[in-house]
């Protein structure tokens, strides 16, 4: 067994084969999720970023 050979019983296993990711890519969820994920992470920076300046400051 080499450096550049994985071990035995070790196989890369893809989490969607080619057919599902074009059916998954190809709805409207997938665009609804890409906009809406980046909006909920905003919101939790947000609150983050405001319990600590209650904690710290309790104001």
């Amino acid at each position: 067994m080499g450096v550049d050979q994985p071990a035995l019983g070790w196989q890369k296993q893809t989490l969607y084969t080619p057919a599902e990711r074009a059916r998954r890519d190809a709805t409207v969820w997938t665009l609804v999720q890409g906009i809406l994920a980046p909006l909920q992470f905003l919101a939790f920076a947000i609150s983050l970023c405001l319990v600590i300046n209650f904690l710290l400051n309790g104001v």
